[in-house]
């Protein structure tokens, strides 16, 4: 004998499968390129905003580089100079410093980059950036997915804690069944259930 119990039930999204996609900046959309629906593949440009803070902390990050280049160029010299006994061990001491100085500029500026998820080939095309390339930021999809909800449009203003998009994994979905109190001694994890619509 077998107890054949029927209970009413959702199927809902998987909560662990889907992400909601955050610009992070604020910015203007300049392109939008999936729709309610769209399939995503992992790591594949969904939107695009034109960023005035992301151009400042691109420019920073130049900037850093730069004057990374001059100090460890400067160092060099000055430790050339005071292994032949040209210069003073103090200004040795202070070009080195100035490197570390600026060396731990360009960490922090790289680390503020990184947090908005540019990844390190996007930071080493940086220097060959100009004009609209350094306002550029790209939304990028977590993980492959469906967009299951759009909330953006080209030419809005977003801020950076917009909720723009929602992408959802459908290769699994969750089975919500209400269990009445009375049927609470039947049921037991691991339970083997048929959903039937």
């Amino acid at each position: 004998m077998k107890t054949i119990l029927e209970l009413p039930g959702e199927i809902e999204l998987n909560a662990d499968k889907v992400v909601h996609v955050v610009p992070r900046v604020s910015g203007v959309v300049t392109e939008v390129n999936k729709n309610l629906g769209d399939t995503v593949r992992h790591g594949e440009v969904i939107a695009v905003l034109d960023s005035r803070e992301v151009a400042e902390l691109k420019s920073g990050y130049m900037a850093s580089m730069k004057r990374v280049e001059l100090a460890r160029a400067t160092f060099e010299r000055k430790d050339r100079l005071w292994k032949q006994k040209i210069s003073s061990e103090r200004d040795y001491l202070a070009s080195r410093q100035a490197l570390a100085e600026e060396e731990i500029n360009l960490q922090t500026a790289t680390q503020k980059l990184l947090a908005l998820g540019f990844s390190q080939t996007d930071l080493d095309s940086i220097l060959e950036m100009t004009g609209r390339g350094l306002t550029r930021y790209e939304l990028k999809a977590q993980f492959d997915g469906v967009v299951i909800k759009k909330e953006i449009a080209v030419g809005e203003a977003i801020k950076e804690d917009a909720d723009v998009f929602a992408i959802a994994d459908l290769c699994t979905v969750w089975v919500e069944v209400t269990i009445y109190a009375k049927d609470l001694n039947v049921v037991k994890t691991g339970q083997t259930v048929t959903v039937k619509s």
